[in-house]
């Protein structure tokens, strides 16, 4: 028999467990020995009949309605006099004449002696009240009736729906619900409905539903789960941090419940409904075209169609500019990390000095550009946008080759014949210890080595006609004749005045003369300021007259040659900070001229000779750094010129080398940085 829908329903909430009751414990009512009459005439206790599956069939009747009645139905006890763990059945229905009825379910141990009464509480003036029962009747119970549980609806619902199990006999028990391993918030129960909250820390989408009282767990359902995500539609195109919106049904409530990626990437959730999430476009995605996908109520689901982010757009590029030039250039749909776009001259990135979505700021970097401009080219994730037109580097002395693949910072010298050029020195591979001649390729300005087959460390080389000659530095077999047609390698008479450190190499005619630098003794060097010829047609050295030493302390060590109208001019190469003499040698009538100073103190310069007049660059001041300026000098005048344009965009140079090659001159090497392998063209105008 079902429990009448007039049953009261007491209901304690606990976080984890509700307590279902349709009696309670009353505070030991008074009893009346000796109701009015009136009272016990007008209700009557007429019936307990026992269920044998638990429980008990309550009837009352209501003979005639009393005056200010509060309430009525019936009080069940273990004792008869009702005063210890009363469970108290009121009827919430209006009071009527005739049957009232309650089936009770719970509450009842098997095989126990129960009492029941029914009972009235009316009024008495404006607060007092009387309580009163009769009618005594008693039975043994069966028990209470067990629970039934017949279904869960919905079966399919969203984290944080609110889901009903339905049966039989709830009322008076204290349950909790658990959703596999988690806890479900109860909001209501009677004794067929039981109401529950699908709770937001669910581990699997699709838990055993599970009833739980005391140490009894009964399964609801296995068949319960949630819905999974899908996505109709979405902003298919947007750039980084824009709002992306995504249209589609079963998302979860809460912002947190929600995960969106973009490809492998995590955006931001801003908002979220049943049918709509709003996730902000992460900085940090990886591709340009991405799939979107969404992970909710535990279960993840893709997009069929591609997010794009916008492709970025360049708009204002100069039209020229210098390298390590401080310049803006204006656009659209940047990154707005400025550091994850990439700005390229000629394929050598730039280095940012700020940034928006819009503009970037930044330097021309220091790289190659031999034809003179630069193909300017933005790279964002996999996007490469490439300005309209070339920008037109403007720098009088221009990188060329920013790969050069012998060790610059330290050479023996260059030499040019038939309008090919060569320089002495190593690889820049540490491990490779060999010494080659490069050869250089002015189409392309590459450079192919030849092997060296003597040892050596610096020597000096200097070109004579169709032949180079080449002092090693050495003791022994320290001169050498290079023919660059076979690659051949003759040894020469050696030079016999000892070993010569940091001097000089000079070619006028077919005479060759070694001078200044150190003598290099057993234990110690010493300055050596002697010059000596070299003549090619006889194979034999003499000595000539030395350079004068009319100033500082006698040594010119890596000092600078250029040879103009049969004449060699030497300069600089000061151990001293007043060491600026300027002087010429004339070899047909073996003198000396001292000349106009050059401007200051420096060594380890490098010379060449352009349309007839005479270049000093580089090099180092005396207790100084490296220098980046370059000098011209005027025969006729007897004029030292600094030009208005530096050497590159570096801290400078120093051990360098330069060679005039088809009418262009060219400058390398002599750094110890990574410029060391960069080479420069001037553009003639500027020299």
């Amino acid at each position: 028999m079902k429990i009448t829908l007039q049953l009261l329903t007491f209901v304690t909430i606990s976080s984890l467990t509700i307590i279902f009751n349709s009696c309670k414990k009353s505070d030991t009512p008074a009893p009346v020995p000796v109701p009015p009459t009136d009272v016990v005439k007008k209700l009557t206790l007429v019936s307990a009949t026992v269920y044998q599956d638990g429980g008990v069939s309550l009837i009352g009747k209501v003979n005639q309605i009393p005056d200010a009645v509060l309430d009525y139905g019936f009080l069940i006890a273990k004792d008869s006099l009702f005063k210890n763990g009363v469970q108290v059945f009121s009827i919430k229905t209006p009071i009527k004449l005739g049957e009232y009825k309650a089936d009770v379910h719970y509450g009842m141990s098997k095989d126990s002696l129960y009492y029941v009464t029914a009972y009235a509480i009316t009024s008495i003036g404006n607060s007092a009240y009387s309580y009163s029962f009769f009618n005594i009747k008693s039975f043994v119970s069966t028990g209470a009736k067990i629970v039934k549980i017949d279904s869960i609806y919905p079966s399919k619902a969203l984290i944080g729906d609110t889901i009903s199990i339905k049966g039989k006999y709830f009322t008076g028990h204290s349950f909790s619900i658990g959703f596999g391993d988690r806890s479900a918030g109860l909001v209501s129960i009677n004794d067929s409905v039981l109401k529950c909250v699908v709770p937001t820390d669910l581990k699997v989408f699709n838990p055993a539903v599970l009833l739980k009282e005391g140490t009894k767990t009964d399964t609801v359902s296995k068949k319960f789960s949630l819905y999974a995500p899908t996505i109709e539609s979405f902003t298919s195109t947007a750039t980084f941090r824009d709002t992306v919106t995504i249209n589609g049904n079963y998302f979860n409530r809460y912002v947190n419940g929600n995960q969106v990626s973009f490809g492998t990437v995590a955006g931001t959730v801003i908002s979220s409904t049943k049918n709509q999430i709003k996730v902000v476009v992460p900085d940090n995605i990886q591709f340009s075209k991405t799939i979107i996908s969404v992970k909710a109520q535990l279960q993840t689901m893709a997009a069929t169609s591609q997010f794009i982010i916008r492709k970025p757009e360049l708009t204002i590029v100069p039209g020229s500019g210098k390298v390590d030039e401080a310049i803006l250039i204006q656009g659209k749909y940047f990154h707005p990390t400025v550091f994850n776009n990439t700005v390229t001259f000629e394929n050598t990135p730039a280095t940012f000095t700020s940034g928006t979505t819009t503009k970037l700021a930044l330097r021309i970097p220091n790289g190659a550009y031999p034809n003179r401009k630069a193909k300017v080219v933005l790279k964002v994730l996999d996007y490469e946008i490439a300005y309209t037109s070339d920008m037109a580097i403007n720098d009088k002395w221009i990188v060329v080759n920013d790969q050069i693949p012998f060790s610059s910072y330290v050479n023996s010298g260059t030499f040019t014949i038939n309008n090919i050029s060569y320089i002495i020195t190593g690889s820049k591979d540490y491990f490779d210890r060999k010494k080659y001649v490069w050869k250089f390729n002015a189409s392309d300005y590459s450079w192919a080595k030849s092997e060296i087959p003597f040892s050596f460390d610096v020597g000096r080389v200097v070109a004579v006609g169709t032949k180079a000659y080449f002092y090693t530095g050495t003791d022994l077999n320290n001169f050498w004749e290079y023919n660059t047609v076979n690659n051949q390698w003759v040894q020469k008479s050696s030079y016999m005045a000892g070993v010569r450190f940091a001097g000089t190499l000079s070619a006028v005619g077919n005479n060759i003369y070694l001078g200044v630098g150190r003598k290099v003794l057993a234990f110690d060097q010493q300055p050596d300021n002697t010059v000596y010829k070299y003549d090619i047609a006889n194979d034999t050295w003499q000595k000539e007259t030395d350079y004068p030493t009319d100033f500082g302390n006698n040594e010119r060590i890596h000092a600078s040659t250029f040879v103009i109208n049969n004449e060699i001019y030497f300069a600089c190469g000061s151990t001293n900070t007043g060491m600026l003499q300027f002087k010429k040698y004339t070899p047909a009538t073996k003198t000396w001229v001292t000349l106009a100073n050059f401007p200051d103190a420096r060594s380890y310069t490098t010379a060449f000779v352009f349309q007839g007049a005479g270049y000093i660059a580089g090099g180092a001041d005396v207790g100084g750094g490296p220098s980046k300026d370059c000098y011209r000098y005027n025969v006729a005048s007897n004029t030292w010129t600094r030009l208005p344009d530096d050497i590159g965009a570096g801290n400078g140079f120093e051990k360098a080398f330069a060679f005039v090659n088809n009418g262009k001159v060219f400058f390398g090497g002599g750094n110890s940085s990574s410029d060391r392998y960069q080479l420069f063209m001037a553009d003639n105008t500027s020299l």
